[in-house]
């Protein structure tokens, strides 16, 4: 045994000591057109260091929701984008972009 849930290559340090959570440099981006594809969102980030890109489809049909994760590759990265890209469009649509966990950025 001793492979454990903690232990899916993720390393959890490096983060000053802050508990290393990804809410904090994951980013909620809503309000996307159903057109909208990973290349898109990896073009609107392309300013940033992005980790990952998840595309929100749905289950059965494989259809986008509407939504996406983008986790960054620093809390610092994620703040920048956040900023830099609040009020952005993509498909003519105003995007709401925020940390996923609810967390807020703003000091």
């Amino acid at each position: 045994g001793g492979r454990g849930p903690s232990d899916s290559g993720k390393s959890k340090g490096g983060d000053g000591g802050k508990g290393g959570r990804d809410d904090d440099k994951t980013l909620f981006v809503g309000n996307l057109s159903f057109e909208v594809t990973d290349r898109d969102l990896e073009d609107l980030f392309r300013d940033h260091r992005v980790a990952r890109i998840n595309l929100a489809k749905d289950r059965d049909t494989g259809k986008p929701r509407g939504f996406a994760f983008v986790a960054m590759e620093t809390k610092g990265d994620a703040e920048r984008a956040v900023r830099n890209l609040r009020g952005a469009e993509l498909h003519g649509r105003p995007l709401r972009i925020d940390f996923s966990g609810g967390g807020k950025g703003d000091k």
